[in-house]
């Protein structure tokens, strides 16, 4: 089965209906798994600013297989990352064969890092020149304890 990955713009969605409703749910459900930090309002306005691009990996003739959510920090910075935040669909692995894909478009944006927001069982996939650098820690916090 061939497999295309690409851009998925504002253009094609609003010119597609068909797009938006294979693309939005994918969307939804990556954020749903970003513990807060991202909500499809989130995304959409990210969209329609020009903060935010989406990325689709799709076999044909229409099964969409995966999503991402990429973030170009503005320049200025002096190592200038292209993060990518969200990522969902039936089969995510497939868009990590297209990683090297998203690294030329960051290079071709003046990125010099690339950072993937993720799972730590995504290390199995993405290989072995990526590495963590950072882990997260989280604690609910209920009501104060009386003494």
């Amino acid at each position: 089965m061939q497999t295309f990955f690409g851009e998925i713009t504002l253009q094609d969605m609003r010119a597609s209906r068909q797009i938006t409703e294979m693309v939005m749910p994918m969307v939804a459900r990556a954020c749903a798994f970003s513990g807060g930090r991202w909500t499809p309002e989130d995304v959409a306005d990210g969209l329609i600013d020009g903060r935010f691009r989406l990325w689709g990996v799709m076999a044909l003739p229409k099964d969409l297989q995966a999503v991402a959510v990429t973030f170009l920090e503005p320049e200025g910075k002096p190592r200038r990352a292209m993060e990518l935040l969200l990522l969902g669909g039936p089969d995510m692995r497939a868009m990590f064969k297209f990683l090297p894909a998203l690294q030329k478009a960051a290079r071709q944006q003046g990125a010099t890092v690339m950072r993937v927001h993720g799972k730590r069982s995504w290390q199995d996939h993405i290989g072995d020149e990526w590495r963590p650098v950072v882990t997260i820690y989280e604690q609910t916090l209920g009501e104060a304890r009386q003494n």
